[in-house]
């Protein structure tokens, strides 16, 4: 049987993170894009050996055939423990492993993280949800100058940018999700449907052999999504000068306060720098005064107690007072989910002040 490029391959669903999950259908053309993509950047060979600890309903699923082609090998664990993981890093002389951030947390905290041997690690590789520059320089301190990213999403699956490990070590490329790979191209719109220059924020487009054949038995959909080549990720973002990707949120979930906009990502990106967070989420809620007025989910270091008030204090200093939250909430958790993102539409669910 000849192979047809545009034949049905797959259907995945999407995450859901502002949403319900729609299914995604992935053609051979897809799969292949994806793999030849992965290979020419990591540069995957036969000595690899890939640990598969997240779920493979995911981003994990990128890595299989790519390694497998490269005559590499898969080791699966039953549960991603932290013991269990390293353990399998040192015993099977893991090359590669492909995780969310939660994962990589579980692991740079367990006692025994700095007395194994992960000298065989050569790609630590995050993706599905951001991590803080000071995030990022702990992982490189916890298993050595190897970790790297790659962004993507279910529509044009890994690997639309990327960053390998000596990018990662500048500091000006902590919060980038890396440059354009060789299978897709990637370009800023704004809300008139006009590419931007580098340096304006707008939304993440993408076109190329990455780009989905289109959801389910919905063409509408497809159709919205899809527009003269261009898939519409909803994603906001901003490319620089030198070509990469800084992402700065949802489209969805842009806050209009006051009349001014303001992305969920840019105040992230500020309470991270707090010494006494450990993760936060910021979403808007209706208020009466402010039209929507930003809200910040944080969850405090154990040895780092901070209240509102420094916190909002903090964000003042550190940039527009307008990006301050107006309310802050302190959780032991923040809820994620499947694929590791933090599920921003449950934080708004369970802390949203309920309208009288």
């Amino acid at each position: 049987m000849t192979r047809v490029d545009d034949d049905e391959q797959i259907i995945k669903f999407s995450s859901g993170s502002t949403g319900t999950p729609k299914a995604v259908v992935q053609s051979v053309r897809v799969l292949d894009a994806q793999a030849r993509g992965l290979l020419a950047l990591f540069e995957f060979t036969a000595s690899d050996a890939n640990l598969i600890a997240a779920p493979l309903t995911h981003g994990t699923s990128c890595f299989v055939l790519p390694i497998l082609a490269a005559g590499g090998r898969h080791v699966l664990v039953e549960e991603p423990k932290s013991a269990t993981v390293l353990s399998a890093i040192e015993r099977f002389h893991i090359t590669t492993i492909y995780a969310p951030p939660t994962l990589l947390y579980s692991l740079m905290h367990d006692p025994s993280v700095h007395t194994r041997r992960l000298d065989s690690l050569r790609h630590v590789i995050y993706s599905a949800a951001p991590m803080s520059p000071a995030r990022i320089r702990e992982a490189q301190q916890a298993f050595g100058p190897v970790i790297e990213t790659a962004y993507g999403q279910v529509e044009a699956p890994q690997i639309v940018t990327a960053m390998r490990a000596p990018e990662l070590e500048h500091e000006e490329n902590l919060a980038s999700v890396g440059r354009a790979s060789s299978v897709a191209e990637i370009a800023i719109m704004n809300p008139e449907g006009r590419l931007m220059e580098s340096g304006g924020v707008g939304e993440i487009v993408v076109r190329g052999p990455l780009v989905m054949t289109g959801y389910l038995d919905n063409p509408e959909l497809t159709g919205n999504t899809i527009v003269d080549g261009w898939l519409h990720t909803g994603d906001l973002g901003v490319i620089d000068r030198r070509g990469y990707l800084y992402i700065r949120g949802r489209l969805r979930e842009l806050i209009n306060t006051g009349g001014f906009k303001v992305f969920p990502g840019d105040v992230e990106a500020v309470l991270a720098r707090h010494p006494a967070i450990a993760e936060c989420t910021v979403f808007g809620a209706p208020d009466p005064k402010w039209g929507e007025a930003i809200h910040a989910a944080v969850v405090l270091s154990q040895d780092s107690p901070a209240d509102a008030d420094d916190i909002i204090a903090f964000v003042k200093r550190e940039t527009d007072s307008v990006k301050a939250p107006k309310h802050v909430h302190f959780v032991t958790e923040l809820p994620r989910n499947a694929a590791g993102k933090v599920s921003r539409a449950t934080v708004r669910a369970m802390l949203s002040p309920r309208e009288e």
